[in-house]
């Protein structure tokens, strides 16, 4: 069995092309991504590292060739999560755990008509009605931190109306903390008033 049976999209002329600059010496390993055949006939997600070690007479590869289901699902859910609150026609807003704005989808700009580049690093209070005292939003905040999701109805003001009445979702996560940093999400979900009725 030759590499080229567990690989039925390469043939011998793309696995050639593929391992040449190991055996010119020009690169120590070759990665790429290839579809394998099962015993069973069924196909799989891999991606190969791929080594060529010279022994004295003998020249030999080394490949590790890991199955990428899960990774490709899980990037397949990202994306899908991207397009949901890029083209959501309600507008959401994402803070990080020090309340700075890291993202804002089109509908909150349109909305509050502030770009995202204006918005991002700020306090979301960059957009207050100054109806609501700080403790308002401080309360809402602990709360949301100690229970995960809630909701709310106040207003917010835009940079092109006085006043946006809205209801708010409101929604934190917390990834578990790696050897970097805990990440905390704060997510705001506007929604028009006028469609909440």
């Amino acid at each position: 069995m030759t590499p080229l049976d567990l690989k039925p999209e390469l043939n011998l002329q793309s696995f050639e092309a593929l391992i040449n600059p190991l055996r010119r010496h020009e690169v120590s390993m070759v990665n790429f991504e290839a579809v394998h055949r099962r015993k069973d006939g069924s196909f799989y997600p891999v991606e190969v590292h791929l080594q060529l070690f010279d022994d004295e007479d003998e020249r030999y590869f080394h490949s590790i060739i890991m199955n990428i289901t899960e990774r490709m699902a899980a990037e397949q859910q990202v994306k899908l999560a991207a397009e949901v609150f890029e083209y959501s026609i309600d507008g959401i807003l994402i803070t990080d755990a020090d309340n700075r704005i890291i993202s804002a989808n089109q509908s909150y700009t349109v909305i509050t008509g502030y770009t995202e580049a204006e918005l991002k690093g700020k306090n979301p209070s960059i957009a207050s009605s100054g109806l609501h005292e700080a403790s308002f939003f401080k309360d809402i905040r602990q709360a949301i931190n100690n229970t995960g999701a809630g909701k709310v109805s106040y207003g917010t003001v835009g940079r092109t109306v006085s006043f946006i009445p809205h209801g708010s979702i409101l929604a934190s996560s917390k990834t578990p903390r790696t050897r970097y940093a805990t990440i905390s999400v704060f997510c705001l979900i506007l929604s028009s008033a006028k469609r909440q009725k």
